[in-house]
């Protein structure tokens, strides 16, 4: 199946591992503020997102954006979390992704393709 972006736009991704242990952190810890964002504070266009899948497919899939131009970034400021918790290493999003391809590929059977197609 071909990658189909409706818009390019830049977001703020996190892998779920990395959430996890952020989470942990932060139960372990006494934390000095009350709201923090969560977020590796280093935004991803979708379409780069995309030549990593296709890379770590081996299949060559046609990406296609369908409106022309970037919509509005979604991302954030995670400098008051990085000094609370004095660093941390995030999972990189050819290994992330990686990970969930892998998942993905094993559970076939289970995935409609139907549901994964563009819907308009």
């Amino acid at each position: 199946m071909p990658i189909t972006i409706r818009r390019d736009v830049r977001f703020d991704y996190l892998y779920v591992d990395d959430l996890a242990a952020i989470v942990k952190w932060f139960i372990e810890h006494p934390a000095s503020h009350r709201a923090y964002n969560v977020c590796t504070g280093t935004p991803v266009q979708l379409s780069d997102l995309a030549k990593i899948v296709a890379d770590v497919s081996k299949r060559n899939p046609e990406i296609a954006i369908r409106e022309p131009g970037l919509g509005t970034e979604y991302s954030g400021d995670n400098t008051r979390m990085l000094a609370e918790m004095g660093s941390f290493r995030f999972t990189g999003f050819t290994q992330s992704i990686g990970e969930l391809y892998r998942w993905y590929d094993a559970h076939q059977a289970k995935i409609d393709p139907a549901l994964l197609r563009f819907d308009g």
